[in-house]
Order: structure tokens, then sequence, then C-alpha cells
């Protein structure tokens, strides 16, 4: 089973710390009807994390896998799923061989801001910033793989969440799951 086996049903909001994400994914929930949902949040997140930068990928993306789809089979009744973070932050870390396994991939929006604006949000959330150099690989790295899978960009730099929340319901993949739910 693949974890966007139910991908009718849900939306990604995926991108670098601090873009926005859990913001705007709240919002969008709301709106929809939906659920928020944060597969890789807390201790499971640093596991993750641990796993992939000890070079133990195949365990990383297990355990990756099998959070989103707990996380769809726990949220079974549920209209739309609104993920914080899935396969696009993964793909950032993980070598390529890991990614056949996560297709079809479930629409998703990259919601993006620019190193900057990252490191402000961080450090006004009480965040370690760690190095500007790293956002700025996690920032890029996010970018590129939008461009290679067609992943649209919501760029949140010096804009409010109303803005961003106008711009990402225009989005076409948010407009069809919403126009979906409808119907």
């Amino acid at each position: 089973m693949t974890p966007s086996h139910a991908a009718s049903r849900i939306l990604v909001l995926d991108g670098h710390d601090g873009a926005g994400k859990t913001t705007l994914g709240a919002r969008l929930a709301r709106h929809a009807a939906g659920r928020l949902v944060r597969p890789f949040r807390d201790t499971l997140g640093d596991m993750i994390t641990w796993l992939w930068k000890h070079d133990r990928h195949a365990l990383a993306d297990a355990v990756a896998c099998a959070a989103v789809e707990k996380a769809i089979s726990e949220n079974d009744g549920v209209t739309l799923l609104v993920f914080d973070r899935h396969w696009l932050c993964l793909f950032t870390v993980l070598p390529e061989s890991h990614y056949a396994h996560w297709f079809p991939l479930p629409p998703t929006v990259l919601v993006w801001t620019d190193v900057e604006t990252t490191c402000e949000r961080l450090v006004s959330r009480g965040e370690p910033i760690e190095s500007g150099a790293l956002h700025e690989h996690y920032c890029r790295r996010y970018r590129e793989l939008a461009a290679r899978f067609e992943v649209p960009v919501l760029d949140t730099t010096g804009r409010r969440p109303e803005e961003s929340m106008e711009e990402l319901l225009a989005l076409a993949p948010v407009r069809a799951l919403l126009d979906r739910g409808r119907r």
C-alpha cells in the first residue's frame, strides 16, 4: 500500500520550517470542514531525522510512510485531510531510490518563504536558527523538487496569513479538491 492511497481526499502543504504550512493548513482545514494532520511532528519527526542523518534511509522512509498511512486510517471518515508535511519533505533528504513507492503523489502545494523570513519566523517562535546555509540549502531544494514534480509554489514572503490563504484557495489543486468535496 502506498502512503498516498487515499489521495482523492488529501491535500499536502509541504515546505521548509517557518514557511507557514501549519497556519495555512489549519485555516484550510477549518474552511473545508476537514482536518489538519501532522504525521511527523514531535518525537516521531526527530526519529525520522535521526535515521536519515545516520544513513538509515530505508528505515526513515518506512517510518514516514507508516506515519502517513496511520494518519489516513485514523481519519477514515474525514472529507479532506490537510497534511502538514508529507512526501516532499522526505524527498529533500532521502536518496531518489526511495521515491517510487510514494507515487502516485497526492495533490501538493509547496508553501515557501525566503531564508531571511524563515529565520525571522523561527526566532519569533523561540526556535534555534542553526545555520543560514542549512536553511538556504532546504529552501533551494524544495524549489528544485517543486519544479521537477510540477508542484505549485505559494510564496508567503512578506504576506499576512489572510493574503496567503486567498492565494492558496485559488490554486488549481486546492480548487479541485474543494469542488469535489461540494458534490
